[in-house]
């Protein structure tokens, strides 16, 4: 059975093809066919050209596939994928694109396939990259959302230690919906989409608050310890 990943972020150029490349170089190291997949890619050198994103998977790939297979849509304009294609004169196909992933599927034992834009990109008038993952049936990797939560949230009474190791831990979880369905990952980004909003909405109604500073060169015990001396 091939294994099948969906990488995707919550904007462009927020680091999906350097997490992909990555997964990939991973996977290489325990499977021998492992191949990249950018369904669509606006924003060629030329009408004939590679985007950048689509040879950096290239790269990272250890199999080498037809262009109609790894990146069936190489749209010249860079801008939203339904526009880009309007504007190119094609309409992206969900099922097309379900199609070559299956078929690229058959020739590989793990396939890193990595969105375009945004979660929610419009594809067309009627599929957002959403629902290109969730046609695909593959878990999808996001922990961009997490990130912002965590930097939105006030945090009171953190002392640097336990700053650094918040930092680390969408990364944690990431790794653990690494291996879970695309369903539940879906509720999870919903459910950060909401939390986002409702901080957003919080910091515009009483200001962000400014989290506490701990000293923690000098604690209780120290202090204890000067006055005993002195």
């Amino acid at each position: 059975m091939t294994l099948g990943y969906f990488v995707t972020g919550t904007d462009t150029e927020v680091g999906k093809t350097l997490v992909s490349c990555a997964l990939l170089l991973h996977l290489r190291t325990q499977h021998r066919r492992v191949v990249g997949m950018k369904p669509v890619a606006a924003g060629t050198m030329d009408r004939g050209g590679d985007n950048e994103d689509v040879v950096a998977l290239r790269a990272a790939s250890s199999i080498r596939v037809p262009r109609e297979l790894d990146n069936p849509y190489g749209l010249s304009r860079p801008m939203s994928p339904h526009l880009a294609a309007r504007l190119d004169g094609q309409h992206i196909d969900v099922a097309l694109l379900a199609e070559r992933y299956r078929q690229l599927a058959a020739q590989a034992d793990a396939v890193v396939v990595e969105g375009a834009g945004g979660f929610l990109v419009p594809l067309n008038d009627t599929h957002s990259g959403a629902d290109l993952a969730l046609v695909l049936q593959l878990p999808v990797l996001l922990v961009v959302t997490q990130f912002l939560t965590q930097k939105m949230t006030p945090t009171p009474g953190v002392d640097p230690s336990q700053q650094k190791m918040m930092m680390i831990t969408p990364l944690i979880f990431g790794y653990i919906f690494y291996f879970l369905s695309s369903g539940l990952v879906l509720y999870y980004l919903t459910s950060n989409f909401v939390a986002i909003a409702r901080q957003m909405i919080l910091n515009r109604i009483s200001g962000p608050i400014t989290p506490a500073v701990i000293d923690v060169k000098s604690t209780p015990s120290q202090n204890q310890a000067k006055k005993r001396r002195s």
